[in-house]
């Protein structure tokens, strides 16, 4: 899709709008839109923009600008297109080569360093930075005062993705170069807030229509460059993505078996002490009733013997013959005479003959 505008985060577009001394004014308002705060340069004097890289990927998602302002202060800006390792840590080295550059030799120089300011701008999100902000200033402080430790070195970093305001949001002059930063490119049309200077001029600037040819030419490839670098990021980003599920998904069917039989172990073990119960309990029972009967058929034996023994003392006390008794209690004749001698026995100490029952 042809579009009207250059993209400021190409190489190309950035160095074309900020590496000119015809465009110094520009730069100027744009270092002052990125320290609020701090004393505004008046003008800048563009340095060697021989960058300190650290091989050929760095230099290709890495691109920057040397400038001197008019009190001496050294400042660096730089826009990254991808995350690097350790980028809190490189943007603390990279700020060491303009102080180094001030070191003069011999052992009278007293180390008073003119300030040094170094600004990122990054088309990504910073790593573990738990922030909404997409604008940070990071100083040496006194964490025991509260206080800033050393003024002298500043480090600003603008998170691009993180800047989301809309076209009727844009109050400051940061958040117009950033939204130039961001749409840019999209525009058919400029709007009415930027309908101004200092940004008319970088719009006619940053016009393809009024490219040269082999400026157009050296935009289109370093626009190619920064379009395959970002689809080949966002491949790596879903592939890490996908391979990420996939060794979770792993670790995650392992971790679910394990829990799984975890948990299978504890209701077979409740379920198995259920069943167990219910088992142990009718066994129980079973046992129980059959212990019961047994002592259920004892005490009814020994109930009737004492009923057939009070029956038997009436029938002796009465006379009753043995051949009645027999009758009476269906109990064998001798056990009955034997009944009957034991009672007399008892009562008088007299022994009869068995006698049969006629």
């Amino acid at each position: 899709m042809k579009h009207r505008f250059i993209h400021l985060l190409t190489d190309f577009g950035f160095k074309k709008i900020f590496s000119s001394d015809q465009n110094s004014d520009l730069l100027v308002h744009f270092l002052n839109a990125l320290l609020p705060g701090i004393q505004p340069s008046k003008e800048v004097f563009l340095g060697p923009q021989e960058q300190q890289s650290f091989g050929p990927k760095d230099r290709k998602a890495v691109f920057d600008l040397h400038c001197t302002n008019e009190e001496g202060v050294r400042m660096i800006v730089e826009v990254q297109q991808a995350f690097q390792a350790h980028f809190k840590k490189r943007a603390v080295f990279y700020m060491i080569f303009p102080i180094l550059d001030q070191a003069k030799p011999g052992k009278d120089w007293d180390f008073n360093f003119r300030p040094v300011r170094i600004m990122s701008l990054l088309d990504f999100e910073i790593e573990n930075l738990v922030s909404d902000a997409y604008y940070h200033q990071v100083m040496f402080q006194n964490i025991n005062t509260n206080s800033v430790y050393l003024e002298d070195v500043l480090i600003v970093h603008v998170e691009l993705p993180k800047f989301r305001k809309n076209l009727h949001e844009l109050e400051s002059d940061l958040d117009h170069w950033l939204y130039l930063f961001r749409h840019l490119s999209s525009w058919e049309d400029v709007p009415e807030p930027f309908q101004k200077a200092p940004y008319m001029k970088l719009i006619r600037e940053a016009e393809l229509a009024n490219l040269s040819k082999e400026d157009r030419a050296a935009y289109y490839r370093s626009l190619k460059y920064y379009r395959d670098f970002h689809n080949q990021m966002e491949y790596r980003e879903k592939r890490g993505i996908k391979i990420g599920e996939e060794r979770g998904e792993k670790r995650g069917e392992k971790r679910g078996i394990k829990i799984g039989e975890e948990r299978g172990e504890k209701r077979g073990e409740k379920r198995g002490i259920k069943i167990g119960e219910e088992r142990g309990i009718k066994i129980g029972e079973e046992r129980g009733k059959e212990e019961g009967i047994k002592i259920g058929e004892e005490r009814g034996k020994e109930e009737l013997k004492q009923k057939m023994a009070i029956v038997l003392e009436e029938g002796f006390k009465e006379g009753f013959s043995l051949g009645s008794l027999q009758r009476i209690t269906n109990a064998p004749i001798d056990h009955l005479a034997k009944t009957r001698e034991s009672w007399l026995q008892k009562r008088t100490g007299w022994s009869s003959p068995i006698i049969q029952s006629s």
